[in-house]
């Protein structure tokens, strides 16, 4: 089966040819010899293998789609095929999975699950979401199986199917829909139930009405009954659910406040004495319903900006071979293939002009909206948008290994790592519930003196007006919020921990090339013999000043020479043999006396060139410094963080560096291994340090630091040892990061501190009787949407 492009034309929305549902983001694939259209990578899948199994004439034979499910949960999870497409491997014997759960409506689910499935042998770690409602879950596929642990998942009342960004749409769609049929009945019932009530306090049935007041309570029960138990199904499932596991969540404070109002009412009706309260049993409902209806919409509109990266993902490309060009799916480019991309097209992978000339939008990268222009031989990346001029690229990098694809592995992930105030918060509230059902105790019996009537309502307020979704949604909202700006803007951050611990940061270690300097390293004078022999070693090499040796070459029109036994010698040079010849590129020191004494009083840059152990040649090379460098460490620097200057080369050049940024301290030829035991002795009591670096010889000091920031023009292995990324050529992102992560833990503490003062001022006052419990129904999800619409304040 072959996937294919989706083609433009018709919007009209077709059904899923494996599962029925609507396909809003066809998936389209080859099913025998006619083309098929699937919702989702998943259905699409399904079908291969039906196809693989020899069983394709099930499509033929069956006589329709049965029901459709709110959630596809039937999966194979176990398959070795499926369960490669949607997880990721981790070492040698652990795969990683992101599950999208259903049923999660506060702190205390997220506590469950965790607690649950950390406790199964060959789980290693379960981290979950709340306001995205997925969980990442890193396993061993040889002790306990997917598919086990999404039928743990399930038998929890949390149904999980795997995370497909194409399908979340169509998703959320499906739960709207379920939604407002239940929000239709609740209301319709409510009102009913409201009739009924206002019938029965008319008060002055005399004895010959007293039949038609017992009739009035026997309908209002009748209509109560079927209404509620559709309506609050999803309160009463997940509260029994928790139960079982011991855990109190908040859906069974509800279930607590619905029972309480239904049984008394049940019993009114029975014995004919005392009131019903049938009205506020369908009124609190309705109120809940609502609530959670609004909540979901405003945590769609957060996640939105989180997963927008996904939406720059081109699905097709034109792809130009032998017999001119095709129309390919973007799944279906491989290394090397040549593409054309038009003007007003997206690029759909990591790549080199070959031919044409343009202008191209990476906002995505940088957050800057100034075009860049495209020439021969300039980078280009999948997501960015083509303005101007046919581009002929050649791809480099393609599926997950592009730029965008490891931008959206960083935000998931970010999505799902437990940032430190969030921990705190998780534990207070599983201590929140059971104290809350205390407080309605006591509540209770406070007000048993001014009569059964009066207890009942006033416990029922309180077990629903106290609410501790905005105290789970404090962190996590914020943090969501904050990384899909950072994202932006060009800033990633690989979790809520790197988030928060940012503005903590007292000390900044700065490595120099390509950090504060611009990294387009130019070769300004040339020696000897050597440039041959310099640029076939380098043109292996990932090292700035490689790049400048070989761009120098290949204007001089030098082509490079075969290499054998090449090797990089972090912080000296490269080597390997040229013609039978052993050459050896690199720093003075390391070539030895000869070169030392060459370079003795020079105060640039210059690299050698021996062949056999003799010196043939040097380059001297020039840099020049960021243009924005200064400004940005001054206003550090005037936030109180003390900046140090970090590099390989020679003493005279990184302290003139260091003065011309203001710089007060700077450390000179220092290896790789040197660079993180200059990070490792600036840390102690009382200091966080950050160290901002860019390539190879970065990682290990990037690793080594409180919070590593890595530059995105550096090597792959350095954004990996790093915890914040900045996508673009400017250093001022830097200080953009320090003020989202100071905005981002003021946000998160007036979150904590809303939702405090909410629960402090809404107890007393619902224990008091000030608060009917129909408005308590309203008052309860006003905490987790301001703590929403707080948070969203960060996008601006």
């Amino acid at each position: 089966m072959t996937p294919l492009a989706p083609t433009a034309g018709t919007p009209r929305i077709v059904a899923c040819f494996h599962c029925g549902l609507d396909a809003t983001s066809p998936v389209l694939a080859q099913v025998g010899d006619e083309t098929r259209t699937f919702c989702c990578k998943a259905c699409r899948l399904a079908a291969e293998l039906i196809g693989d199994q020899g069983l394709s004439s099930f499509y033929a034979k069956r006589e329709g789609f049965g029901l459709k499910p709110e959630t596809a949960q039937d999966f194979p999870y176990d398959d070795p095929h499926f369960q490669e497409s949607i997880s990721t491997p981790q070492g040698a014997c652990m795969r990683e999975v992101v599950l999208e759960l259903s049923g999660l409506h506060c702190s205390a689910c997220v506590w469950l699950i965790e607690r649950i499935l950390g406790q199964r042998d060959g789980i290693a770690s379960v981290r979950v979401n709340f306001t995205a409602r997925r969980a990442v879950i890193l396993w061993d596929p040889a002790v306990i199986g997917l598919g086990a642990i999404a039928g743990l998942l399930a038998s929890l009342g949390y149904p999980a199917s795997p995370y497909d960004p194409t399908g979340t749409d169509r998703q959320a769609r499906v739960r709207q829909r379920t939604m407002l049929i239940r929000l239709s009945v609740a209301a319709l019932a409510a009102l009913g139930a409201m009739f009924v009530g206002e019938g029965l306090n008319w008060g002055g049935f005399d004895a010959s009405e007293h039949q038609l007041r017992r009739m009035l309570a026997w309908i209002g029960l009748a209509v109560s009954t079927p209404a509620a138990l559709y309506v609050g199904w999803p309160f009463f499932k997940s509260a029994w659910t928790g139960l079982r596991a011991r855990v109190l969540t908040m859906d069974a404070t509800i279930t607590l406040a619905s029972l309480t109002a239904y049984l008394a009412s049940v019993w009114a009706t029975v014995s004919g004495r005392g009131p019903v309260y049938f009205d506020c049993l369908l009124a609190l409902l309705f109120f809940l319903l609502l609530g959670r209806a609004l909540e979901g919409s405003v945590r769609r509109r957060v996640l939105g900006q989180a997963e927008r990266h996904w939406r720059l993902a081109a699905p097709s490309a034109t792809r130009l071979g032998d017999e001119g060009e095709e129309t390919v799916a973007t799944a279906a480019i491989r290394v090397g293939d040549r593409l054309l991309v038009r003007p007003g097209e997206t690029i759909p992978v990591d790549g080199r002009v070959e031919s044409g000339s343009g202008h191209v939008d990476e906002a995505m990268l940088s957050g800057e909206s100034v075009p860049v222009s495209k020439e021969p031989a300039s980078p280009v990346t999948a997501g960015t948008l083509n303005l101007e001029g046919a581009l002929v690229i050649r791809a480099e990098k393609v599926g997950a290994e592009t730029t965008l694809a490891q931008i959206v592995k960083w935000v998931s992930e970010a999505d799902a790592a437990r940032a430190p105030s969030q921990v705190l918060a998780d534990k207070a509230a599983v201590v929140f519930l059971p104290l809350l059902v205390l407080v309605a105790a006591v509540t209770f019996w406070l007000n048993w003196p001014r009569g059964l009537d009066a207890a009942i309502r006033n416990t029922i307020s309180v077990l629903i007006v106290t609410c501790p979704c905005a105290l789970g949604l404090a962190t996590p909202a914020a943090i969501a919020v904050a990384m899909a700006r950072g994202a932006r803007e060009g800033i990633l951050f690989k979790g809520g921990e790197e988030l928060e611990r940012l503005r903590a940061v007292t000390h900044l270690i700065l490595d120099k090339t390509g950090t504060v300097t611009a990294g387009r390293m130019r070769v300004t004078q040339v020696e000897g013999e050597g440039l041959a022999l310099a640029a076939s070693l380098e043109a292996l090499s990932e090292h700035p000043m490689a790049r400048a040796v070989t761009a120098y070459a290949r204007e001089q029109g030098i082509e490079p020479l075969s290499v054998e036994g090449f090797k990089a010698v972090p912080g000296h040079g490269v080597e390997g043999m040229v013609q039978g010849a052993r050459v050896r590129v690199g720093k003075a020191a390391w070539l030895g006396a000869e070169a030392e004494a060459e370079i003795r009083q020079e105060t640039e840059s210059r690299i050698f060139v021996e062949r056999d152990g003799v010196l043939v040649g040097s380059l001297a090379i020039a840099d020049t410094l960021r243009p924005d460098a200064t400004e940005t460490l001054d206003a550090l620097k005037g936030r109180g963080i003390e900046g140090m200057l970090l590099s390989g080369d020679r003493k005279p050049v990184v302290e003139a560096i260091a003065r011309a940024l203001g710089l007060g301290r700077s450390f000179s030829d220092v290896l790789p291994d040197g660079k993180r035991a200059v990070v490792q002795s600036q840390r102690g009591p009382g200091r966080t340090v950050a160290m901002v670096g860019d390539g190879v010889n970065d990682a290990p000091a990037l690793a080594s630091a409180d919070v590593g920031i890595a530059m995105g023009q550096g090597a792959a292995i350095a954004a990996s040892a790093a915890g914040v990324v900045l996508l673009g050529d400017r250093l001022a992102q830097l200080l953009e990061a320090f003020q989202l992560s100071e905005a981002t833990v003021r946000t998160i503490r007036a979150n904590f501190a809303l939702s405090a003062l909410y629960n402090v001022v809404a107890v007393p006052i619902a224990a008091m009787g000030w608060v009917s419990p129909q408005w308590a129904a309203v008052l309860m999800p006003a905490s987790s949407l301001l703590v929403l619409f707080n948070s969203l304040r960060l996008s601006r």
